[in-house]
């Protein structure tokens, strides 16, 4: 059953018109938490640490994507590429 044009969207339908970056960008930020956490857990040191967000750029700029783009559905109307 579908619900009304003039409903508002499911949760699970909002994260699925998120932009590419968008959703990779909060992997980085969930992945950074962890990573941090598990690290006091086991009392190594933060600058030992790595940069979730640093590695992700530079495979970004490895492959040519440039710059992260939070373009979502409200701005656009479709899912932006990344």
């Amino acid at each position: 059953m579908e619900s009304p044009p003039s409903s508002t969207p499911l949760p699970a339908n909002t994260e699925e018109n998120l932009s590419r970056d968008w959703v990779n960008w909060n992997h980085c930020v969930e992945l950074q938490c962890k990573l941090v956490a598990d690290a006091h857990d086991h009392k190594i040191p933060d600058w030992a640490v790595p940069n979730v967000n640093a590695t992700w750029m530079a495979r970004r700029n490895q492959f040519g994507k440039g710059p992260i783009n939070f373009k979502d559905f409200v701005e656009t109307g479709n899912v932006a590429s990344a």
